[in-house]
């Protein structure tokens, strides 16, 4: 055991000589590492040496830094409107790109509600949102056809399909609505779009009433 004197602070310290320490403790021993350490650009006061890089002494004074102006890293933010209450939201931060893509209300309770919007509504966004209205008319009209597509007759996969297609009309109420299934679905709307290219709307609306009368 001998004594040396610490390069940093001048203390006397006792260690072994072949441990070769030039420094008492890790506090001088980081200080002659990192240098002079800048003071806080808040409070002026001394850095930590755990802090010795960065800006600020503490957290509450990146907090006061912090105060009114947009956080270091953060990416630009976003203005919303949200689709239930029309109101204007911000969007934003760091991965703002990739969690808040999908974001389109403004709370959890106008997400909540978004599923008791009107079936207008939710026909105007093509489906993408969730509606009860709809999924009650929907299972109201496959009672009335037996729960079998009134095409072919088959109980699977069924659909509810609008007679006057939703693009050349909005009428979504019962009337304008039967259970049909999937491969039906789709053959008859192919059908009646070639038909209102061809001869037009008013044409295959007629065209259409036939049919259902024929199947009906």
């Amino acid at each position: 055991m001998i004594e040396m004197k610490c390069f940093v602070c001048r203390k006397v310290f006792v260690s072994y000589k072949s441990a070769r320490r030039k420094y008492c403790s890790h506090e001088c021993r980081g200080i002659a590492r990192r240098g002079i350490r800048p003071p806080c650009i808040v409070c002026g006061g001394e850095m930590p040496l755990s802090r010795s890089n960065k800006k600020y002494c503490s957290l509450a004074c990146r907090t006061k830094d912090w105060t009114g102006k947009p956080k270091p890293g953060m990416r630009k933010s976003e203005g919303r409107t949200c689709e239930r209450c029309r109101k204007a939201f911000t969007v934003g931060g760091r991965y703002a790109d990739k969690q808040h893509r999908g974001i389109r209300f403004c709370s959890g309770t106008c997400a909540a509600t978004s599923r008791h919007t009107t079936v207008e509504h939710f026909w105007d966004k093509n489906g993408a949102t969730k509606c009860l209205a709809w999924d009650a008319l929907r299972e109201k009209v496959f009672d009335r056809d037996g729960r079998k597509c009134v095409f072919c007759g088959r109980d699977k996969n069924l659909q509810a399909h609008h007679i006057l297609p939703r693009e050349y009309g909005k009428d979504h109420k019962e009337r304008n609505l039967v259970a049909s299934c999937r491969q039906c679905h789709g053959s008859i709307d192919r059908v009646a779009k070639l038909i209102a290219r061809r001869h037009g709307r008013e044409a295959m609306a007629k065209k259409i009433k036939i049919l259902m009368r024929l199947i009906r």
